[in-house]
């Protein structure tokens, strides 16, 4: 028989303490690894508010299993977390009917690849703030011009963003137009 694919989601109760959710954690993986199931993916998805009460409760703690497992052993998991007095609910859905060493790691691959997209930071390069960064290009044909447009700019209550040292930083409202410098595509060329 092949190995299948397997999400299990267990619901628990919410008065559990770090130290017995992190007892129950190990339960589940001992039981999965003595099985010979291998564990893809983990998720705690933590303290939730329910769409109802369970068990006169009004909020769960969520954990999210996804493995390769014989049915075997994923009916041994069942029967463990209907005995467990935590455990509210669980739900097991079958993801995959054959699923192979070579698929499981072609999906552990695409998993871990996800993780480093969504821990990649999004933040400009070292030593450029956002502030600072260059406003993107207008999008017009006619528009010769990078600098931004005067709807672009910041809302009078915020200060200037701070200009790059050796550069003037640009002329307040109230300055002399004569003496700034020179901008191409402001408002007053228009």
């Amino acid at each position: 028989m092949h190995p299948r694919r397997y999400e299990t989601l267990i619901l628990l109760s919410p008065g559990m303490s770090p130290v017995d959710l992190d007892k129950f954690k190990a339960k589940v993986e001992n039981i999965l690894e003595s099985g010979g199931a291998r564990v893809l993916q983990t998720e705690d998805w933590g303290r939730k508010v329910l769409a109802y009460p369970v068990r006169k409760e009004h909020y769960g703690v969520y954990l999210l299993y996804d493995y390769q497992a014989l049915p075997a052993v994923e009916a041994e998991l069942k029967r463990n977390l209907k005995i467990d007095e935590n455990v509210f609910k669980s739900l097991t859905l079958l993801l995959d009917r054959q699923f192979t060493n070579e698929r499981f790691e072609q999906e552990k691959e695409k998993i871990l690849a996800k993780a480093q997209k969504k821990e990649a930071p999004a933040a400009p390069p070292e030593g450029e703030s956002p502030e600072a960064s260059p406003a993107p290009a207008p999008e017009d044909a006619d528009s010769s011009s990078a600098a931004p447009s005067p709807d672009s700019e910041a809302p009078p209550s915020e200060s200037p963003p701070p200009s790059p040292e050796g550069e003037a930083p640009p002329p307040e409202p109230g300055d002399d137009p004569e003496n700034a410098p020179e901008e191409h595509g402001s408002a007053s060329e228009a």
